[in-house]
């Protein structure tokens, strides 16, 4: 598994204090890039989400009844009509909160500290005086360790390069540390992600989904099987 990055000032280094700015703004549009796979993604996927949704038609028509009206049954249509939309924004919502509760609270306040004990490690790497890929390595409980906050930046040419070459780092930390097992929370829509994962060897190993609205699933890589 190879870490050669192509046009690029250096190889994944450990990121410095004066890099989260830069991090911070690369993960965010990463992940807003995501966005719109993902909606739809939601959106043709049943859920509790849906069935709380289908009943505002049934409470528009209610709050609306008047005897041997069609208003109620025109507010209700309008309703149902609306309920797509309103299933979106609120999935919008919900991975705006995350986005920000995660760089504000975590990338602002603990990088690069918090990435730098007990083998926690954060990386970056940079071509052109820019950070074109970041991602982080975090101490759990029980010898794992959970890969956080990768992201490539959009429309590069070698973005797959950069993605390997972040996977790479990861996995050759985690293991120099003497992590057992490396685990990945990715969404289906991070396709260089999960492209790195499949060309690393990895695609057969522990997969469970762990939220149906963002197609999410919990990836566990075992490190010594991988040698």
């Amino acid at each position: 598994m190879s870490s050669r990055v192509s046009n690029t000032e250096e190889q994944p280094r450990i990121a410095h204090s004066s890099d989260v700015p830069a991090i911070i703004g690369l993960y965010r549009a990463y992940i807003f890039s995501l966005a719109r796979p993902i909606i739809e993604k939601a959106l043709l996927t049943p859920s509790s989400l849906w069935i709380r949704g289908l009943l505002l038609p049934i409470f528009a028509f209610y709050i609306s009844y008047q005897p041997h009206s069609l208003v109620p049954w025109v507010v209700a249509l309008a309703t149902l009509a609306s309920v797509p939309v309103i299933v979106a924004v609120f999935i919008y919502l919900r991975l705006y909160i995350i986005i920000r509760k995660g760089t504000e609270n975590e990338l602002s306040e603990k990088l690069p500290e918090y990435y730098s004990e007990s083998g926690s490690r954060f990386f970056v790497i940079s071509a052109a005086a820019r950070i074109v890929g970041c991602v982080g390595v975090r101490n759990r409980t029980g010898g794992q360790a959970e890969l956080t906050y990768f992201a490539v930046r959009q429309k590069l040419a070698n973005s797959a390069e950069l993605a390997d070459a972040l996977l790479a780092t990861v996995v050759s930390h985690a293991r120099k540390a003497d992590f057992v097992d490396l685990i990945i929370k990715l969404n289906s829509a991070e396709a260089e992600l999960l492209a790195a994962v499949k060309r690393a060897g990895f695609g057969k190993d522990q997969l469970t989904r762990i939220n149906a609205w963002f197609h999410s699933h919990r990836l566990q890589l075992y490190l010594k099987k991988h040698r």
